[in-house]
């Protein structure tokens, strides 16, 4: 069997436990994930999932047992942001704003990640640098302007993003 026909095979459950979950089955989805653990322990994307279903469920602790495995064996962007939300559910700012910083660093023109970041920061208080992560993630989902646009006569308008962000602090604080 070639290579990529066997990562399909592998992924295949995965994909359909997804499928489950979009649907709202989310006790088959976690069976499958379960099911596939049994047969392959160190299965990234399945215990990644089950982390992030143990989080929705309201179990951070054992969200962050499974994250923080998947984290061992992949340690991307998402994986620890993922483990980040779960240390702050804990109220465990200090490893939540580790691996949020962690994620950052593996990719710091996602937005999402910068936002989670400011969002971890806000919750453990230090405001200056929640303020500087939120004002960044809103820079980065801005629209750039195209060659057409910078042509264009139209006034020159701050973008809404940064003002979104500002807003979004002033809002949170007050």
């Amino acid at each position: 069997m070639a290579d990529g026909s066997m990562k399909r095979l592998k992924r295949a459950p995965v994909e359909i436990a997804h499928r489950h979950y979009q649907r709202g089955h989310k006790q088959e989805a976690r069976q499958l994930c379960e099911e596939l653990l049994l047969q392959t322990p160190n299965h990234v994307e399945a215990l990644a999932f089950l982390g992030v279903l143990e989080l929705e469920a309201g179990q951070p602790a054992r969200a962050v047992e499974r994250l923080a495995r998947v984290v061992e064996l992949a340690p991307t962007g998402e994986n620890l942001c993922n483990l980040g939300l779960a240390y702050g559910r804990l109220s465990r700012f200090a490893e939540a704003t580790e691996a949020m910083a962690r994620a950052v660093q593996l990719a710091p023109t996602r937005a999402e990640l910068v936002y989670n970041l400011g969002v971890v920061l806000l919750d453990a208080g230090d405001l200056p640098k929640a303020r500087l992560c939120l004002m960044r993630a809103a820079d980065l989902r801005a629209p750039r302007p195209t060659a057409r646009a910078k042509a264009s006569p139209a006034p020159v308008r701050p973008r809404a993003g940064a003002a979104a962000a500002r807003g979004l602090r002033l809002a949170r604080l007050s």
